[in-house]
């Protein structure tokens, strides 16, 4: 359901929906100003370099907290079974943060129903409702949003769980809302992949035919010719139900025709009870990898800008699986170096070199050629020292 928010964005109704609500609730109210932060789960790295997932409340009350807390924990758990999450769980911090709400529940305007909530969080239709189902969660007070996200450093993606029991949920950059359901952990993970890999959805509604451009989301395209489309190396490959991946007509909430998805049915942007496709997979990779560094923690000889004696650095490596292939040059030649277990969480190598007296330039790259990627160039964390040998 992610697409619908940004289509309302674009045609500037979101603020007129917000305003709607707004009149019986002016704007969010967290009964604590600076809510308690918990960490959920950590991999290997140091903060920063790590992709952050915050946990945040909507509409507990102070006493519904320990059901927050369990909530938070069962989506977590979710997470971090599903690939390609389970895969690079050491690329993952999860945290929960106890937003207080004056009131249980969230608003669902259709019917004339308001709580007194922290990011005034309310129900509206999507495509495909009946009048007043209302499956698409709107998270109006980025104010307060900001401010409970503000709790943990460097958050690269808010999930909102609304203790609301009406099936719904949503996704746009950065930030996904889910309801407390009994799909609460399938909807968690399928809104993610429209908040954080910019997925679109694979369903549709519809017998409407689309005219647009080519989409931006990884898994659709305009280009009916499997060979010819965006996810062109995973053609063929075979998907859990025994299909292959090509295009197959619809998808985008409504268009049955015109746009076309990577698999017929198994994928977790069409059925909340599949995993994601080869196509999705990936994408959801490379959005981590785009905010992860896979090089943890660096460390080099004294005085590095002016070295004296043998040059020795050394880089942490997060080990994903057997998948990374750490590359070192000294002066654009190859060389060999160390490798040991760092603490249990990450593969440390070192270089110990005599160098001649002079400019040198030493580089370190690791490089992740995981069979799930296909698409484009394999990703890459890399540092260099350059310095002058006396």
């Amino acid at each position: 359901m992610g697409i619908v928010l940004r289509t309302i964005v674009r045609l500037g109704l979101v603020g007129l929906l917000i305003g709607a609500s707004a009149r019986v609730c002016p704007a969010g109210d967290m009964a604590f100003s600076s809510p308690a932060s918990t960490n959920l789960f950590t991999g290997s790295g140091q903060p920063g370099d790590k992709f952050d997932i915050v946990i945040v409340a909507e509409g507990y009350t102070q006493a519904q907290m320990p059901l927050f807390a369990t909530n938070a924990q069962a989506v977590t758990n979710a997470i971090l079974a599903m690939e390609p999450y389970r895969t690079y769980r050491k690329f993952l911090r999860v945290w929960r943060v106890d937003s207080i709400s004056r009131q249980s529940g969230i608003d669902h305007p259709g019917n004339l129903v308001f709580r007194n909530t922290c990011f005034n969080s309310f129900y509206l239709d999507a495509p495909g409702d009946a009048p007043g189902q209302g499956r698409f969660i709107a998270v109006p007070d980025l104010v307060n949003l900001a401010l409970a996200g503000s709790r943990v450093s460097g958050g690269d993606l808010t999930l909102v769980i609304c203790n609301d029991p009406q099936y719904g949920g949503s996704g746009l950059p950065g930030l996904a809302a889910v309801y407390n359901g009994a799909e609460m952990t399938r909807v968690a993970t399928h809104e993610s992949g429209h908040a954080h890999a910019g997925l679109g959805d694979e369903y549709f509604y519809s017998d409407l035919g689309y005219f647009g451009p080519e989409p931006t989301q990884p898994n659709l395209t305009t280009q009916p010719t499997a060979l010819a489309c965006k996810w062109a190396p995973w053609v063929g490959a075979t998907v859990a139900d025994g299909g292959r991946v090509g295009t197959f007509a619809g998808g985008l909430n409504v268009f049955d025709r015109g746009i076309f998805r990577p698999v017929d049915s198994d994928c977790h942007m069409k059925d909340h009870d599949r995993g994601y496709c080869p196509v999705c997979r990936e994408a959801v990779i490379r959005s981590l990898h785009g905010r992860t560094n896979m090089i943890t923690r660096t460390s080099a000889s004294a005085n590095v800008g002016l070295n004296f004696g043998t040059f020795t650095a050394s880089v942490d490596e997060i080990v994903p699986d057997a998948s990374t292939v750490v590359t070192w040059t000294v002066d654009g030649v190859a060389v060999g170096t160390t490798s040991t277990l760092a603490n249990g969480t990450a593969m440390r190598h070192t270089l110990t070199r005599n160098l001649g007296w002079g400019a040198h330039t030493v580089t370190a790259k690791v490089r992740d050629n995981s069979t799930m990627l296909r698409i484009g160039s394999d990703p890459k964390s890399s540092v260099t020292w350059t310095f002058w040998q006396n």
